[in-house]
């Protein structure tokens, strides 16, 4: 049967608030003190939507609760393997979702401890070797091939360690209702007060498509 999965959209936004004195004053390198405080709230604002696709909850929000948009783990239902990261455990999943229809290639977004754990598995004397007159040893890995497909690795610093989402790109991605803009807000006092706002939502299509590792 055709069905429809929806999500809901999600507001992130920063008040930014500049004393008169220090918009009049000159700084080196910085011609207008709210301009350059509202550019530096747009990576903070990025880093909260990027937290909200791993860990958001899809919720409509009331006069006291704000909107929220689902993220991976609101999506992915169907392939999760358990087992931790151990090689095994990595390649069913991968194996899973190329069954119901994933292609590939896929992005596993993978906290610090789990890249090392990754990293130990290839990491040995079973696939590495160095010639002798080497002074470095080690590998970095960036891209597991499989009989199914190629999986990219993504060092996520806002991945926690119980989980790990193997996505296929082609049905993942976000949606922009209002992009990052800049508002004013009523003056109180000496200071110049404004917004940095926008609203978007994370979309994930034929959940079978993905994985997720778990612990």
């Amino acid at each position: 049967d055709r069905t429809v999965r929806s999500n809901f959209t999600q507001i992130f936004h920063q008040e930014i608030h500049v004393t008169e004195t220090q918009q009049v004053i000159d700084q080196y390198g910085i011609s207008n003190e709210f301009d350059y405080q509202a550019k530096k709230a747009v990576p903070s604002l990025m880093r909260l939507i990027e937290r909200a696709s791993r860990y958001g909850t899809a919720g409509s929000g009331s006069a006291t609760t704000p909107r929220t948009m689902g993220g991976f783990t609101e999506f992915i239902t169907t392939n999760k393997q358990g087992g931790g990261v151990v090689q095994t455990s990595f390649e069913t999943a991968v194996k899973n979702a190329y069954e119901k229809g994933g292609s590939g290639p896929w992005i596993a977004a993978c906290s610090p401890t789990n890249l090392m754990s990754i990293k130990a598995i290839y990491d040995s004397s079973n696939f590495l070797r160095v010639a002798p007159d080497q002074k470095s040893i080690g590998m970095v890995i960036e891209t597991i091939i499989t009989p199914f497909g190629n999986v990219s690795l993504l060092l996520d610093r806002w991945m926690t360690d119980d989980r790990l989402p193997i996505i296929d790109p082609k049905h993942a991605g976000f949606l922009t209702l209002r992009p990052f803009t800049q508002e004013p807000l009523a003056k109180t006092g000496d200071s110049i007060k404004g917004q940095v706002v926008g609203e978007f939502t994370f979309c994930l299509r034929q959940e079978k498509a993905h994985a997720m590792l778990t612990s």
